[in-house]
């Protein structure tokens, strides 16, 4: 049963081969069971005829699906398919079946590249979390396993078609081992890598039929006995948001890489799947924080503590978005965002967000990024550790920066600047004693870390307070 495609159709002739010649053990009791049988072990040894050619959609963007139970044929339809392209000179790119490397994640999507190209890429496959950048594959869980292993291929298959090459992705067994959401929330990934990779021809086998609406592909081969009822509505239109409170964003709080809780929580959104009744996201609003250099270009009015009043009049803070695993790579992020902003509690909105490099779906979201530099205490610290011969990414292992200090002929002067950094804000005073490991846990994210501010202002507003 094949599904014409809506878009123009690029068929290859795929020519089927016969099935491998059935292998047997002759033995006295095989000899014996087909006796019994009333067949020879002759019999046993013949294979079938081959099946009728295939018609292979290669337009781009095309995503052809194979789908059917085991046994049914879809692997040695795959090996055919690899065949003739193969041998008409298309890159045929696969998710590697050895055992990936234990090093961080991130290190298996660089090649050369900047950590944060590797966190795109990783962010695009679902894997958008910062335990996922530093563990290795053996530490995540099967879900997002299967999502590094499409993230590598899928990265691969993008370079071979910059460099102008035909290439099409196969993925065999998609999904096997996978939950219902999370397989479905993996097949809207390739549909989404399709639509920003336009010259990439993906072809698909599975026994699943629950993943055919999220992949939409443009070609539909069923081998076997006809399909069951399928999901009607993609996995990420299934999803409702709604209000919610605090225990909603303590239910997902152990998914978010920062252990603190946001302080003031006064409104929360909730996503919830409708068929499973699973929660899939939430979204917490807090009060501002009383400094922010990045308002001083963007609301000036607001700036500066004799206006705090007004900020606290005028100004929210979106200060978590969490989105469960599963449901990860689907957009679920901006569209809580969205949500808000269309009924805010205040004329504007605001979020600071470290992963902003990485997953800009604040922007997505149609918020506008403010690159603000480090502020005068963060940058004399970050230059005394420079000086001392300490790099700031090294900061990000505390325990091993620790021992640099120590050891190093600078420590003095190293604890001498922590110590005056400490008591230049009132949120760290109460640090200037604290023990020198103490301080530098909590210094160091202040000195790595380069958060994006994100502003948002309802149109109504803009003009007066501009």
């Amino acid at each position: 049963m094949i599904a014409a495609a809506p878009a123009p159709v690029e068929l290859i002739t795929i020519p089927r081969t016969r099935p491998t010649q059935n292998e047997v053990m002759r033995s006295a009791q095989a000899c014996r069971a087909a006796a019994a049988l009333g067949v020879s072990l002759d019999t046993l040894r013949m294979s079938p005829s081959p099946p009728p050619a295939l018609g292979l959609n290669v337009a781009p963007g095309a995503v052809t699906l194979i789908t059917g139970h085991s046994g049914s044929g879809k692997s040695s339809m795959l090996r055919d398919i690899r065949r003739v392209l193969s041998a008409r000179h298309w890159r045929v790119v696969r998710p590697l079946r050895r055992p990936l490397p234990e090093r961080p994640c991130i290190e298996l999507l660089s090649r050369g590249d900047s950590h944060i190209d590797a966190m795109r890429r990783l962010a695009r496959a679902g894997l958008g979390d910062a335990r996922c950048f530093v563990r290795t594959p053996g530490m995540l869980s099967d879900g997002e396993r299967a999502r590094l292993r499409l993230a590598r291929a899928m990265w691969r298959a993008s370079r071979c078609a910059v460099r102008g090459e035909r290439v099409v992705l196969i993925l065999d067994e998609f999904g096997t081992g996978l939950d219902t959401i999370t397989a479905r929330s993996v097949a809207t990934l390739v549909r989404r890598f399709v639509r920003d990779h336009p010259d990439v021809v993906v072809v698909v086998a599975t026994t699943r039929d629950d993943v055919t609406v999220d992949l939409r592909p443009d070609a539909h081969i069923h081998l076997g006995p006809a399909p069951g009822p399928r999901p009607t509505v993609p996995l990420a239109e299934d999803v409702v948001i709604e209000a919610g409170d605090r225990s909603d964003y303590l239910s997902l709080a152990a998914h978010h890489y920062r252990p603190e809780l946001p302080a003031t929580i006064v409104h929360t959104l909730v996503a919830w799947h409708r068929t499973s009744g699973a929660m899939a996201g939430v979204l917490t609003v807090s009060m501002p924080t009383r400094n922010g250099g990045w308002r001083r270009a963007w609301w000036p009015d607001v700036h500066g503590s004799a206006r705090l009043g007004r900020l606290n009049d005028t100004v929210r803070c979106i200060s978590r978005v969490i989105v469960e695993p599963r449901f990860r790579a689907l957009g679920l992020a901006a569209r809580l965002v969205r949500k808000y902003l269309r009924e805010p509690l205040t004329p504007r909105t605001e979020a600071i967000a470290a992963m902003g490099r990485a997953c800009p779906f604040f922007a997505h979201a149609g918020m506008t990024a403010v690159h603000r530099p480090p502020s005068a205490r963060h940058a004399r610290l970050r230059d005394a550790f420079v000086h001392a011969g300490i790099r700031s990414w090294e900061l990000a292992d505390a325990t091993h920066a620790l021992k640099r200090v120590q050891d190093s002929r600078w420590g003095a002067l190293l604890e001498s600047e922590l110590r005056r950094w400490a008591n230049d804000s009132g949120v760290t005073r109460h640090l200037v004693r604290a023990t020198l490991d103490d301080l530098l846990h909590v210094a160091a994210p202040s000195v790595t870390c380069t958060p994006v501010a994100y502003v948002h202002e309802i149109a109504e507003t803009k003009g007066e307070c501009a």
